[in-house]
């Protein structure tokens, strides 16, 4: 549609496209494509080719420089190379083709059988890094309770994960993987509590859900609001999910639903998460004493927070912030215990780390 908008050359578009800046980057964009991946990957191992800059610069830094080395390569490569002037007899081509391919073959076996070469990191480093290949399987009850994008509608276990006890209170945990991270932790915490579950992966636990939204979150959400919670009797219902701006309204009008109907509710905010896996960036920090690297990479959602407890407060349920629980002025808890990271990934709980959030939520008393 843009080709077809800027075709004459006369309109807006066309113009645009025809400026001088906008016209290189379309030269030098092949190269671009090739170089600007693994500048990218570089830079973002513990900033490997510049430090000291803030990660906003970092990345200003990152797009100047594959411009930069697109360019040349445009220039001194691409360029010469479709002019002819730098053709070479077949025979040769393909020998050289093949001698580079088997030498970065060789070098990436190498990497592969060394494991990284784990050398290159201090042996605290390298047990913080062992959990970027964490199973948190059996702590989110993956594939029963927890449905994931492995699994269909049809392996959630109704009577294993929904299953009542008349004995004790009956709490349900509803939402995605951000909901099942803390189940191994509120249910090993919660005296006198029978924890229920239905989570499934990237399922947003609200009355409405997105068109995207996929057949297996829409039959469990439908499950649970039209047929299992106006039929039994839940202590309380405690909703979590990975929270983005845009779920705060349709939130709240599954806050109207559920308090017309006499449901008790606990709200749980977002939980603090990365650009990048929390142990990948621990590692960082200790090879490079560097303590303020996950503060620089954690991405900030405290206007999503305070606005979920804002609206907590509206419809009158009770809210967890775990940025209240977990972060300080200036950063956040990074360790469940020690040596153990609290996530291992950009934002998921490790068993430690769902322990000791719902022991902090117990001694807040924001749950009970």
């Amino acid at each position: 549609m843009i080709i077809a908008a800027g075709r004459s050359g006369g309109s807006l578009v066309g113009r645009a496209l025809s400026l001088k800046p906008v016209a290189f980057i379309g030269l030098i964009s092949y190269s671009l494509y090739l170089w600007h991946w693994p500048i990218l990957v570089f830079q973002g191992m513990e900033s490997s080719l510049w430090s000291g800059v803030s990660v906003r610069e970092g990345k200003l830094i990152t797009i100047l420089v594959s411009i930069a080395v697109a360019t040349l390569s445009w220039k001194f490569v691409e360029s010469p190379f479709r002019a002819g002037r730098m053709r070479m007899p077949r025979p040769v081509l393909f020998k050289v083709a093949a001698a580079t391919a088997a030498t970065v073959a060789t070098a990436g076996i190498i990497a592969v059988v060394s494991g990284g070469f784990p050398s290159r990191y201090p042996s605290k480093a390298i047990q913080v890094a062992s959990y970027l290949d964490y199973d948190s399987a059996k702590y989110f009850r993956d594939g029963t309770c927890f449905i994931s994008s492995e699994y269909k509608y049809s392996d959630y276990n109704v009577s294993q994960c929904l299953h009542e006890n008349p004995l004790k209170k009956n709490y349900l945990l509803f939402g995605d993987s951000h909901a099942a991270h803390l189940w191994y932790g509120l249910s090993t915490k919660l005296d006198g509590v029978n924890l229920l579950q239905a989570t499934a992966s990237g399922c947003k636990p609200t009355l409405d859900q997105p068109i995207l939204a996929g057949s297996t979150c829409k039959q469990l959400m439908n499950y649970i609001y039209q047929d299992y919670l106006p039929s039994h009797h839940i202590d309380r219902l405690l909703i979590a999910a990975r929270w983005q701006n845009e779920d705060v309204s349709p939130l709240s009008r599954s806050l109207d639903w559920l308090k017309g109907r006499g449901i008790s509710v606990v709200l749980f905010g977002p939980m603090v998460q990365y650009d990048m896996a929390l142990p990948r960036l621990l590692a960082f920090s200790i090879r490079g004493n560097d303590q303020a690297i996950p503060d620089e990479h954690r991405v900030n959602q405290h206007g999503l927070d305070d606005s979920m407890a804002a609206l907590a407060e509206e419809k009158g349920v009770d809210y967890v912030s775990f940025y209240r629980s977990l972060c300080g002025a200036r950063s956040c808890q990074e360790f469940a215990v020690n040596g153990v990271p609290l996530q291992f990934d950009y934002g998921h709980l490790t068993k430690e780390g769902s322990l000791l959030v719902a022991q902090k939520v117990l001694l807040d008393g924001e749950l009970h």
